[in-house]
């Protein structure tokens, strides 16, 4: 029997972690055979002082109260089966729709745990703005967990975060998945005499950023003929800071990764901090990566750490791992792929959200 559905989303920017797996999701229940799917999608603040006036209302990402009563109007309008809401951070407008639709089945991804990953963010600033944020953040997710019917988080870790700081666990895990982006055609043959060639993928925010600080400065001068390329949103405007060194190359934004990954032969992911899980992992595995990556990196994933690459926590590891790495013919790691084939695909989430939705 089909099922009816609202899909409720802040507009992510689609080059960032949140905004390639928010796309995968919507794609998937869109095109589901037993989901008939209407999307409703609302851009967020641009203007400081517009976030912050609305913040100060309890409103976030880009919510206000004039789009909160046009998502009410379509919901009294389509009389949908269920709401699937992109985030937890519409705590405030979870709560009008389940008192004003106390029927209505409404499903809640949380990308990450907000609040812990806000605290850290506040951390390395300790602005009053980030602590509103923070405060902001709290409220809704609290509100988010008390008003949803079926929770999904990313791992374990983050619903054990939940029962702990809100007293409620998810419902269900929903590992990151991908739309497979990989072309064999395009694997490069290259076993010449070369340096290897290291990965680093992510936006310029504050877990990125002092990952790969840290890497430039504790692990970068001492490994042994290796370039190191640094690809990612805003990353540019760091290019002076984080190219000390010869063997670091700082990219920045770019249109598309593919042909960084498929030149790459491996990719790094120092990663101290976060919640959630790391989508730029998932990438790494569908186009057969090795990975060398902190503990933070692997989070929620489920691989043996060394037929992907290597579990690294400190530079010595790091070091260690990318001096005894040797060059393969196509820089490519069949164990890498199937993992993400098994586990992290495209069908791999349509069978999981089948079994969330449609099934229930």
């Amino acid at each position: 029997m089909m099922k009816k559905g609202i899909y409720i989303s802040a507009l992510y920017n689609s080059k960032t972690g949140g905004g390639i797996v928010s796309d995968t999701i919507k794609q998937v229940l869109q095109t589901h055979a037993e989901i008939n799917l209407h999307v409703l999608e609302f851009p967020m603040f641009k203007n400081q002082w517009k976030k912050l006036f609305y913040m100060l209302t309890g409103r976030l990402l880009g919510s206000t109260p004039a789009i909160e009563k046009s998502i009410i109007r379509q919901i009294e309008k389509n009389h949908p089966d269920f709401i699937f809401i992109n985030t937890s951070s519409l705590g405030l407008l979870e709560k009008k729709i389940r008192r004003n639709f106390p029927g209505i089945r409404v499903v809640s991804l949380f990308h990450n745990v907000e609040f812990v990953y806000t605290k850290d963010a506040w951390k390395t600033s300790r602005k009053i703005n980030k602590l509103l944020t923070l405060l902001v953040t709290w409220y809704n997710e609290k509100l988010a967990v008390r008003y949803s019917s079926v929770i999904i988080t990313l791992n374990k870790r983050d619903s054990d975060e939940l029962a702990l700081l809100y007293g409620r666990c998810a419902d269900g895990i929903l590992p990151i998945c991908l739309q497979d982006r990989f072309d064999p055609s395009q694997l490069k043959i290259d076993q010449s005499d070369r340096p290897k060639k290291a990965l680093f993928v992510g936006s310029n925010f504050y877990a990125n950023y002092y990952g790969i600080k840290w890497f430039v400065e504790h692990v970068a001068p001492y490994v042994k003929n290796v370039k190191i390329i640094i690809v990612g949103n805003g990353f540019e405007r760091n290019k002076k800071e984080l190219e000390i060194y010869d063997n670091i190359e700082v990219v920045g934004t770019v249109e598309s990764l593919d042909e960084f990954y498929y030149n790459a032969d491996f990719v790094i992911s120092p990663i101290f901090e976060g919640s959630g899980m790391k989508t730029k992992t998932a990438e790494a595995l569908m186009f057969g990566k090795t990975i060398f990556g902190t503990k933070e990196a692997f989070e929620g994933y489920s691989f043996d750490y060394g037929k992907v690459g290597c579990l690294c926590n400190n530079a010595e590891d790091f070091i260690c791992a990318i001096d005894n790495y040797n060059l393969t013919k196509f820089r490519f790691n069949d164990y890498s792929r199937n993992m993400y084939l098994r586990n992290y695909s495209f069908n791999k989430l349509h069978e999981i959200l089948t079994d969330y939705i449609v099934n229930h």
